[in-house]
């Protein structure tokens, strides 16, 4: 990432977090909530797109709701950390998780014990954005198309190395169901993060790597990395030129990324409404979508609390039928 991008990406929430906040404070609601700071605890390091994500929308959500908004990353464990404090925490709606497709939707089908039941333990509060993912190479790899690194993989078993950001995270995942379909043997080597992960990359020390097109973007267009396919059914507009993975002939292989806001199980309705309704409206503002959204590859996604448990009775049982299919357990 270069000075210039970076120096964005620090900017960025700050300056469009002034933006959405520009806006008169609402009162607390006839429940009282909420009566003291909230936190949003992440399940991803500070710096990455969770966390930009996270700073960029608390101004906002603290103007619309009358108390602070502290971002809190907790980052390990497969997400499992920051999942486990807000299942633990007082069902109060003070208390939030950002929360993924890892931490809601496959841990509990890649662990045979948790330490929190995301339907037990957990509320959806409402869906935020998502991202679709890409199959990355280094832009000096040989391999420019889906069905020349697949002959290349096989003509050189063991030899390539695909990353991710740990084992049980969606670049592991989509790299194995990647390596069933093919019949290919290509190495896993796990990092810590996304910062660690592309770098990587970029240093041809991994050749494969499934990022988010959040995390793709300004590395493709820089040239210094290659989209071979996003994990979609057809073409993304911010990548017109890169084919689909259904277009490359695995139809299966469509994956997607997506953050949203949950609350502790037994959160009272109003605390709940009121949650969604705030982080809703900072989500639709014309600003948001145009300063930071387009900039990191992002959708936003419309609906509250019934599209994101719609979205989580789909997701959870696909989930559920991918991992059984590649019977993946981390433990």
């Amino acid at each position: 990432m270069s000075v210039g991008r970076r120096a964005f990406c620090a900017m960025m929430p700050a300056a469009l977090g002034s933006a959405l906040a520009a806006k008169p404070a609402r009162a607390q609601g006839a429940s009282g909530f909420p009566n003291r700071p909230l936190r949003l605890v992440l399940s991803f390091p500070a710096g990455g797109l969770a966390d930009n994500l996270a700073r960029a929308l608390a101004p906002a959500i603290s103007a619309a709701l009358g108390q602070p908004l502290v971002v809190d990353p907790r980052p390990g464990g497969s997400q499992v950390v920051a999942a486990q404090a807000v299942a633990r925490a007082a069902p109060d709606g003070h208390t939030l998780l950002l929360a993924s497709d890892a931490a809601y939707t496959l841990n509990q089908h890649l662990f045979s014990k948790l330490p929190y039941d995301p339907q037990r333990d957990l509320t959806p509060v409402t869906l935020l954005a998502a991202t679709v993912e890409c199959l990355l190479v280094p832009a000096s790899f040989p391999a420019r198309s889906v069905a020349e690194l697949v002959a290349l993989a096989k003509s050189k078993p063991g030899v390539l190395n695909y990353g991710s950001f740990g084992p049980g995270s969606p670049p592991h995942i989509e790299a194995e169901a990647f390596r069933a379909a093919t019949g290919i043997e290509i190495v896993h080597v796990p990092f810590r993060g996304v910062a660690e992960t592309v770098p990587a990359l970029l240093a041809d020390q991994i050749q494969i790597l499934f990022a988010s097109q959040a995390q793709a973007l300004p590395h493709v267009r820089a040239g210094t990395l290659r989209a071979l396919a996003v994990l979609d059914s057809a073409r993304q507009p911010t990548l017109p030129e890169v084919p689909s993975i259904a277009e490359a002939g695995f139809p299966g292989l469509v994956a997607r990324s997506w953050f949203g806001v949950a609350a502790t199980a037994g959160t009272p309705e109003p605390a709940l409404e009121r949650l969604s309704a705030a982080f809703s409206e900072a989500m639709a503002a014309p600003e948001w979508k145009e300063r930071f959204l387009d900039a990191q590859g992002l959708v936003a996604v419309p609906g509250g609390r019934a599209a994101f448990a719609a979205v989580l009775r789909e997701e959870g049982g696909r989930a559920a039928e991918r991992l059984r299919a590649m019977d993946l357990r981390l433990d």
